[in-house]
């Protein structure tokens, strides 16, 4: 149980760090590019 608050703490001094600032914005744009890619491929199927 213990590991887990640690790491829930980590994570949240992360979220708040600026030297992860960036680190963060690049996983986020990922996940953006990658949730958009699925919607153009939809939208694409459904012109077609």
């Amino acid at each position: 149980m213990k590991p887990k608050i640690a790491f829930r703490d980590e994570l949240r001094r992360r979220a708040v760090a600026p030297e992860f600032a960036e680190e963060r914005r690049a996983i986020l744009a990922e996940k953006q590019a990658k949730r958009m890619r699925g919607v153009t491929v939809e939208i694409k199927r459904k012109r077609s």
